[in-house]
């Protein structure tokens, strides 16, 4: 086993990257690339240029297998998982039409014509508002402004199920991805028929959904010749990026919560039967058999941390971020910071305005101490892990679970003051994953375990994503608990 190696393909929000993973959860190669998005600010379209993908997966398969190979490691299987709540429209002859990104604003243009009464329906029965977001709402931008192409539509995917379809030409999809379309009954675990009757749209031209994990089909041998991989690898479709990252958590049971610091940031709680906010502020997802995600947003933190560093600190280095918060007191001499929305109220996303705001301590009070740049970097951390507690809160009072354990995975748990101030802040006992790119293990964990290399996905996920136990520093928390105070208090006096 130890020269056996697994890739990801994981088409994300930040960027399409190409993994290759051991089981012993190591990171042997990696490829990633931004894949140009097309920008039509008169119809306020977005799309993925599917050319431009197609070759990009296939030129990082091939680039990472040449890496596998120089290592003396041979590929044993391939994993896919994407972003969730895009959309991906094939003709007949199977070319792409259209690829939809989960931020393309053109739903928002579509005439729905739903009352309130459809709204709450939907949303009690796919998990899912507001509909604008999702793919029947675009799917109506096209009979509105370009009826041309919505007559050429066979197929309706996303991008999850692209990948596999391009791998090995099967149209394929499993719960996650599917939940993402807000055609898909929650409850029930397969397409919903009330939700394709109020959008018109006909089953068969949505995929087969199999289950999340499972081994779908072979490499093509065109993708095969392209890659100079094996046509026999197996190709597993692993679904949303969010599941398979709480999977490398080890979040599998009612009462565990997960939170994935990344490019935006979910916090999930799992509950047992589906639970659902009478006030529309959470979704609810598919994680396994039985098992649902009560899912609150952060919001693009991790992305307006990039921004900071580049525009505000003049760096791409965490350590930079890191070094300079540790110079400033907890509370960063009264600086509160928010990036308003950062707790989730998913049914006014698309609508509310959208606001950076900064709360400084009097300037002119002989009583303040002047901030600088480190309690500006302070400030950040801390706004970021007080998002992530209201959102916590908000999702355990929604699931109406009562906390087991929480862990944490993702690019911002690389931030050395995140991972002592979150267990602090939360009060609670934390685990991070050992890596942070809990995505490609999760989703890699998966592979393995579709091949038999574990009997189960918790006994592959424990062998391949460890965790690190970090306990709450009692100064810290009692410091924390007014700060967190006030900054909430901050939060949504101004929102």
């Amino acid at each position: 086993m130890s020269k056996d190696a697994l890739i990801v393909v994981d088409f994300g929000s930040s960027a399409l990257k190409v993994q290759a993973v051991t089981f012993e959860g190591d990171l042997l190669a990696e490829e990633k690339e931004k894949p140009t998005i097309v920008k039509d600010e008169s119809s306020l379209s977005v799309e993925y240029d599917s050319g431009v993908v197609t070759s990009l997966v296939l030129d990082c398969l091939r680039l990472v297998n040449l890496k596998v190979q120089r290592l003396g490691y041979k590929v044993r299987g391939i994993g896919c998982t994407s972003q969730r709540f895009n959309m991906v429209l094939l003709d007949r002859e199977g070319r792409v039409l259209c690829m939809s990104p989960n931020n393309d604003p053109r739903g928002f243009l579509a005439r729905l014509n739903l009352n309130e009464q459809d709204l709450r329906k939907l949303y009690s029965l796919t998990g899912l508002c507001p509909p604008q977001l999702f793919a029947p709402a675009r799917l109506k931008w096209f009979e509105d402004y370009n009826a041309g192409v919505l007559s050429r539509v066979a197929k309706i995917m996303t991008m999850c199920d692209y990948l596999v379809y391009t791998l090995c030409d099967r149209i394929v999809t499993d719960p996650t991805s599917a939940a993402g379309s807000m055609l898909f009954d929650v409850r029930k675990g397969s397409w919903c028929t009330e939700a394709l009757e109020i959008f018109g749209v006909e089953e068969n031209s949505l995929p087969e959904v199999t289950d999340t994990g499972e081994v779908v089909g072979y490499l093509s041998e065109k993708v095969a010749s392209k890659t100079a991989l094996p046509k026999d690898v197996p190709v597993v479709v692993c679904g949303g990026d969010t599941q398979s990252a709480f999977f490398s958590m080890h979040v599998f049971d009612a009462d565990d919560a997960g939170v994935v610091m990344g490019h935006t940031i979910p916090v999930g709680v799992v509950t047992n039967e589906p639970r659902l906010d009478e006030q529309m502020r959470t979704w609810l997802t598919p994680l396994l058999r039985e098992r649902w995600l009560v899912e609150s947003n952060a919001g693009p933190l991790g992305l307006f941390v990039e921004w900071s560093l580049g525009n505000i600190f003049r760096s791409s280095d965490f350590s930079i971020l890191d070094g300079l918060a540790e110079l400033a007191p907890p509370g960063a001499k009264g600086l509160l910071m928010k990036l308003y929305p950062s707790i989730s109220d998913v049914k006014i996303l698309g609508h509310q305005d959208v606001r950076g705001l900064i709360s400084l301590p009097p300037l002119a009070s002989p009583f303040s101490e002047l901030v600088g740049l480190e309690d500006v970097a302070r400030s950040l951390i801390e706004f970021i892990v007080f998002s992530v507690k209201a959102n916590l809160n908000q999702a355990l009072t929604v699931a109406r679970r009562k906390l087991k354990r929480v862990a944490v995975t993702g690019g911002l748990t690389r931030l050395t003051l995140m991972r002592k101030l979150l267990p602090s802040v939360l009060s609670f006992s934390t685990e991070f994953t050992k890596h942070h790119y809990g995505t490609a293990l999760g989703c890699a964990a998966m592979v393995a375990r579709a091949l038999g290399y574990y009997a189960s996905l918790e006994d592959a996920v424990r062998a391949m994503s460890p965790v690190i136990i970090v306990e709450p520093i009692q100064e810290l928390k009692h410091c924390y608990e007014p700060i967190y105070t006030s900054w909430l208090s901050f939060y949504t006096s101004q929102a």
